[in-house]
């Protein structure tokens, strides 16, 4: 499984052997992920009723019960997505079909598939927020009665300092984007695997974003292209709304797939150069 020449990476390559072992096991790995989509439709409604009985329950009781749902889907759904990625393990192995090897070697290493992708989620949950909080101060300032003249230098360097905590939180996000692959596989801590993961992409970050984003702004144009088309024969938002569930759970597993693949791809290649 090595499309690496002259210790490069080929991003068309990598999204080619993507697609083709998404259209193989298309079938399994949509009624997999469907799981997905159906609990958080499920998270949807719950959401929708306790907000109807907030009136006869306490706020913060419906607080919590919501958040204890929302993290126990979240559990179940990083669960899922790493069976898919498992279960395309297998089939890159020679097994077809091979859900209950799947299962197992899931449960074996979801620990640490977990651990590190809340650890990422953190990171740019904090970073995000931070910028969130320049931003509004910064508004704020701006906003505030009375003589000031150093609002509008206020909020432009706040403005500057929020976009450029976005773009380093988006940019190590993609950086430390394999640390979940990495402890799960190769059974290292999560810092270890961040570490890990950022020390892989270096030199190759541009190679390995290319895919994602050909991969992005595809689902963009044909969910713009459906609803579209969809809007020339009904106005019925039920069918409009069926549209959306029915793409992710289409082609979400492709998205999984080809973080896979590039992770086996930059694995490749560093246990090339080690070789030479």
């Amino acid at each position: 499984m090595s499309n690496s020449d002259a210790g490069a990476l080929h991003p068309i390559a990598i999204l080619k052997e993507s697609v083709a072992g998404w259209l193989k096991n298309l079938v399994p790995l949509v009624l997999l992920y469907s799981v997905n989509v159906v609990l958080s439709l499920m998270l949807k409604s719950t959401n929708e009723m306790t907000a109807a009985s907030i009136s006869i329950v306490k706020p913060w009781v419906v607080s919590v019960v919501v958040l204890l749902e929302a993290i126990l889907m979240a559990v179940l759904s990083s669960f899922i997505c790493f069976f898919i990625i498992n279960y395309f393990k297998k089939f890159l192995e020679g097994k077809r079909n091979a859900f209950i090897p799947a299962y197992q070697q899931a449960c074996d290493g979801f620990a640490g598939y977990l651990k590190a992708a809340v650890m990422l989620f953190i990171f740019i949950l904090g970073v995000l927020s931070v910028a969130m909080l320049f931003s509004e101060w910064g508004k704020n300032y701006y906003w505030a009665k009375g003589p000031n003249s150093f609002r509008m230098a206020v909020l432009l360097a706040t403005s500057t300092v929020s976009v450029a905590l976005s773009i380093a939180a988006a940019w190590y996000g993609f950086f430390f984007l394999f640390a979940p692959l990495i402890a799960a596989f190769e059974k290292k801590g999560v810092f270890s695997a961040i570490r890990e993961s950022r020390a892989r992409v270096r030199g190759n970050a541009l190679r390995l974003l290319a895919p994602f984003l050909l991969f992005g702004i595809f689902y963009i144009a044909l969910g713009v292209l459906m609803i579209f088309i969809a809007t020339r024969f009904t106005r019925d938002r039920r069918i409009l709304d069926f549209i959306d569930p029915a793409m992710v759970a289409l082609f979400a597993p492709l998205a999984l797939i080809l973080w896979f693949v590039s992770y086996c791809k930059i694995t490749e290649l560093k246990s090339a150069k080690a070789v030479n």
